[in-house]
């Protein structure tokens, strides 16, 4: 429980973001270039099962996760989230 001071802080950052969204989708968090500093793989959407000894590619879209599949080379999981990055968010980077 809280004393109430901060009651609809979050509502401001809401509406920012809400306003910058088009059919679910947050358009400033694809348009970003840059990958976070914790990625090791060096591509977004592209990591390594040290379990399963492949490259994972996944993309998130919509609030979403869709896999797109195990690779045995780094290489073409980066070209399947290439080509996913076209299909899904194609039509919201061309406006």
């Amino acid at each position: 429980k809280t004393c109430g001071c901060r009651k609809g802080a979050g509502d401001n950052i809401r509406e920012a973001i809400k306003s910058h969204c088009v059919d679910g989708t947050y358009i400033p968090g694809i348009v970003r270039t840059t990958i976070n500093k914790n990625n090791t793989s060096g591509c977004r959407g592209v990591s390594f099962r040290s379990d399963r000894n492949k490259w994972r590619a996944y993309i998130k879209f919509q609030r979403k996760t869709v896999f797109l599949g195990y690779f045995d080379k780094y290489e073409d999981a980066v070209l399947a989230r290439k080509i996913a990055e076209k299909e899904y968010f194609g039509k919201y980077l061309e406006e």
